[in-house]
């Protein structure tokens, strides 16, 4: 949140200049990369196990419970329709929006997201992270849905309002979903695992959006995600009996 408003104040006494504002913004990410090698860690003792190459990880999938295979699986699927934010920013500027209006909401979005992630926990450890995670889901496709069709700063101010209740419900408690799901020793594999396959789906998502965005239009794109989103929320609505509470 404070990134963005930063970036906000410098564009509003120095209008129009985003090279320097991207060379600043490096800056910080240049200090953190070189704050890791004051970092000390204890040696560890040797295991006696080989080191694997990083690809082997994913054999974890092979060998995961079915109810992890079930909605890591679900939520993989999601992610190949869930799009960079970088595309959300874009048509909201298409919409209308100025930068600073652009920049805003996003400010706007990421104050929603900080606030109710801690509820959003706490929710999830009530009532389930399954059914947390298919309200969150349920969300998504009411923004994607509506992304189109509003023009206004305070409808879109809205929306990123909405999206930020959507981030909280499904970030942190994706992941801790999948850790009940797996044994304790397993954690770190079946985590990774899933991360790995995150990233790669994401990729697939944003190029696969673009290509939808550019050869039949916005809403055709936003659509997609908005309707693939309610059916994996529909199947995570179904297999919420298997959630470990």
């Amino acid at each position: 949140m404070l990134g963005p408003a930063a970036a906000l104040f410098w564009l509003s006494q120095h209008p129009g200049q985003y090279r320097l504002l991207f060379v600043l913004a490096f800056m910080p990410g240049l200090l953190a990369v070189l704050a890791t090698l004051l970092v000390r860690e204890k040696r560890q003792e040797p295991s006696g196990q080989s080191v694997r190459p990083f690809w082997a990880s994913f054999g974890y999938w092979q060998r995961a419970p079915a109810s992890y295979r079930r909605i890591a699986g679900a939520l993989l699927i999601f992610a190949l329709f869930n799009s960079s934010d970088t595309l959300l920013l874009l048509l909201a500027r298409q919409q209308g929006l100025s930068d600073p209006a652009v920049i805003g909401v996003y400010i706007f979005y990421n104050l929603i997201y900080a606030a109710a992630a801690l509820p959003a926990g706490l929710l999830a450890d009530r009532l389930g992270p399954t059914r947390v995670l298919v309200v969150g889901l349920l969300v998504f496709a009411l923004v994607y849905g509506s992304a189109t069709q509003v023009h206004s700063w305070q409808a879109f101010g809205a929306l990123f309002g909405l999206y930020g209740l959507y981030a909280a419900a499904t970030e942190g408690v994706g992941k801790a979903c999948l850790s009940r799901l797996c044994a304790p020793t397993d954690k770190g594999a079946a985590l990774g695992t899933f991360a790995g396959l995150s990233s790669l789906a994401a990729l697939v998502a944003s190029t696969l959006t673009g290509l939808v965005w550019q050869m039949l239009g916005a809403p055709a794109a936003f659509g997609l995600s908005a309707v693939a989103a309610l059916g994996v929320a529909l199947f995570l609505g179904m297999s919420a009996r298997y959630d470990k509470q």
